[in-house]
């Protein structure tokens, strides 16, 4: 008897109060190898890491992890795709390929005392789709680390993690007066992190013709880094 895949949707309207109602991956891949999730939320829909699509979503499930590592396993042992998995000290990473699309789930090691445990699915197209990203007419205050792309109904952003030389401060003050220099208007410039906080630095964020800048400049193992979102509506 043919393995028929379970669409991804199939985990977010199975059980009632899910609140993520959607009907597919922004991504387009359908495969759903776990089921009977008590609540779902997407953590992005359509983003880029690595130069790949991604869609991800927390599942929350009344099982424990040991039940959804095998379900996960003997999903796509019958679905005859290839899948493998460890486990280490955070838990179980269990990957799988079907077509185009890459499968990566991440299971705690335990469940939480109410007996639930909380998986973060992965999913991510391998075959080069073209990312709708959103390119600013801003400077870089850095160098570039890495970036994420996002993609939704209200708008197109860009966060990216630069190297910055200086202190958080006097990083952050250069940033802005460039994007005066460039017609930006700022908007915030004010010092972030609180009594409390752990990451301790310079926020501030500006606008141009419906376009925005927003980030935060802050140290930390001995270097200056600087996150910087970018966002246009649509």
């Amino acid at each position: 008897m043919k393995h028929r895949l379970r669409p991804w949707w199939f985990a977010l309207l199975i059980v009632p109060g899910c609140i993520a109602p959607v009907a597919r991956a922004d991504v387009g891949c359908t495969e759903m190898p776990l089921t009977l999730a008590t609540r779902s939320e997407w953590v992005a829909r359509d983003v880029t890491a690595g130069g790949l699509r991604m869609s991800i979503a927390r599942l929350t499930f009344a099982k424990t992890p040991e039940v959804l590592q095998a379900e996960f396993e003997h999903y796509w042992k019958e679905a005859g795709k290839p899948a493998k998995g460890f486990k280490g000290r955070d838990g179980w990473t269990l990957t799988a390929i079907a077509g185009e699309c890459h499968y990566i789930a991440r299971i705690p090691p335990g469940a939480d005392s109410s007996g639930l445990t909380s998986v973060v699915l992965s999913i991510a197209r391998l075959d080069g789709a073209p990312v709708r990203g959103v390119e600013p007419d801003a400077p870089a205050p850095g160098r570039e680390l890495s970036t994420t792309h996002s993609d939704d109904a209200a708008s197109r952003a860009r966060t990216v993690v630069y190297a910055v030389d200086g202190t958080p401060d006097a990083a952050a003050r250069q940033y802005v007066e460039r994007l005066k220099q460039m017609g930006w208007r700022v908007t915030y410039l004010a010092p972030a992190g609180g009594e409390g906080s752990r990451v301790k630095g310079m926020g501030f964020a500006a606008q141009r013709r419906g376009a925005k800048v927003d980030g935060v400049v802050f140290s930390g193992r001995g270097a200056t880094y600087a996150v910087v979102g970018y966002s246009k509506g649509r």
